[in-house]
């Protein structure tokens, strides 16, 4: 009888023991969430949806976050606007993402570590053509109001423009009862006008960024005013068109009118960086040069060659001048001087030192079959930097920057991403000037690098 009871003890525990080695070694070998998505809003076909949705679904066992895309289009045609890992259920969409009067899809993925789902049902919906609902409502105090009745008075650049630099201010008279305003923005195409931008700004000025204009180009843009009742009419449309070397008109009303008896420059700049026959420049690149006694602005001119043919010609205020994107060609050769300049005149160039570019933008290296990360550019950087890297398969991607007490002061990638080529944006406005270290993990792949914040 005690052997019995010895027995049965003894398979008790032997069951009891692989029970529990099964669940530990699931929990080892793990598997990403079974189920997809519900989506729940905006609700499939849905109308008028503003331009800055909620965008939500259900929550998913076992996900410990989510991958919302949206599209353009439906179908088998997806053009992606939106592709983000969010750690909710839910997320807010920002101004000047989606477009009025567009159809839009969107389907969301369920992921943990050890990866993501099927991808949800594809719903669709269409915004509204404004992101307010036209109509009238009585406020909190009783008292029927309505949306803007005038339109915005633009004012400059004034109408028909010409010369304009490629970073112009578009600004307008601000107006009584208005909330913010509407900016749209346009190109001239050969089958019509295209909209480069449609947004929405709670300033009566707007600064175009670099690179986003084309030299000697012609533009149109209009304003509306907003508050919480709607729309009010559109501004008239002004036009203007960027020079041909990016100067405006008024700076040499300045240098002629303006002229005092120090005379001007006598020196001519020492350029620094990129240094004389540099190759394998970046597209976008820094040129920087040292400061001249007497000068206020600088005058800077790039040329390609062989053909010596002006590409960029610009006054700027900073000893250090980013070239935009679209402006340097891939592979090619270029010369590039300064000179120091003020009310009475310009002084001497300086000799042109030479450079050659490589075959992109950023990064030291294009996408190979490896795992690597690759330096951040620019570095120095002031407060922004870009970070490059490669993967050789779609893999669970961590990027994280710490201080050199090893304290973590962001975290830039923490998802699932596709093999290839990467990039990410590390803003460190809000940091002290010194160096970091960013460490980047990839499967077995791991790599730290430095960098350095100069304020």
């Amino acid at each position: 009888m005690r052997n019995k009871k010895l027995y049965t003890t003894a398979v008790f525990a032997m069951i009891l023991y692989l029970v529990l080695c099964s669940v530990s070694f699931a929990k080892i070998i793990g598997e990403p969430p079974q189920f997809s998505p519900i989506l729940s809003e905006p609700q499939h076909g849905s109308t008028e949806v503003s331009l800055t949705p909620d965008i939500k679904w259900g929550e998913v066992s076992g996900a410990t976050y989510y991958r919302l895309e949206i599209s353009k289009s439906a179908g088998p045609s997806w053009e992606v606007v939106y592709d983000e890992f969010i750690n909710d259920t839910k997320v807010t969409l920002t101004e000047a993402l989606l477009r009025v009067s567009t159809l839009y899809s969107w389907r969301v993925m369920a992921y943990n570590e050890f990866g993501g789902s099927p991808w949800s049902d594809e719903f669709i919906f269409t915004t509204t053509e404004h992101s307010f609902i036209l109509s009238y409502e009585t406020n909190s105090n009783g008292i029927k109001g309505g949306q803007p009745e005038l339109a915005p008075e633009l004012l400059l650049p004034e109408n028909n423009t010409t010369s304009v630099i490629l970073t112009p201010d578009l600004i307008w008279a601000n107006m009584e009862g208005v909330t913010g305003y509407r900016l749209e923005f346009n190109v001239l195409i050969k089958s019509g006008p295209a909209v480069l931008m449609d947004t929405l700004i709670t300033d009566n000025k707007f600064r175009i960024q670099e690179g986003y204009l084309s030299l000697n180009t012609t533009y149109y843009w209009r304003v509306s005013g907003h508050n919480e009742y709607g729309y009010g009419p559109w501004s008239e449309y002004y036009s203007f068109t960027t020079t041909e070397h990016s100067l405006t008109g008024s700076f040499y009303k300045i240098l002629k009118g303006n002229k005092d008896r120090a005379g001007e420059p006598e020196y001519s700049p020492v350029l620094i960086s990129p240094a004389n026959n540099n190759t394998n420049v970046p597209l976008v690149t820094d040129l920087i040069w040292d400061a001249v006694e007497m000068a206020n602005m600088y005058r800077l001119v790039i040329a390609k060659l062989p053909e010596n043919v002006t590409v960029l010609d610009i006054y700027t205020e900073d000893l250090k001048f980013r070239v935009p994107e679209g402006i340097l060609d891939n592979e090619c050769s270029y010369t590039w001087t300064v000179c120091g300049v003020n009310t009475n005149g310009s002084g001497p160039y300086a000799e042109p030192y030479t450079f050659s570019t490589k075959g992109h933008s950023l990064f030291e290296s294009d996408a190979t079959s490896d795992t690597k990360l690759l330096n951040n550019y620019p570095n120095p950087f002031n407060p922004v930097t870009k970070i490059g890297f490669t993967i050789a398969k779609n893999t669970f991607v961590k990027i994280k920057v710490y201080d050199l007490l090893g304290r973590e002061v962001k975290v830039l990638v923490n998802g699932i991403l596709n093999a290839g080529t990467h990039a990410v944006e590390f803003n460190a406005s809000n940091l002290a000037s010194g160096i970091y270290i960013y460490k980047m993990e990839a499967g077995e792949f791991k790599s730290v690098k430095k960098m350095m914040l100069i304020k």
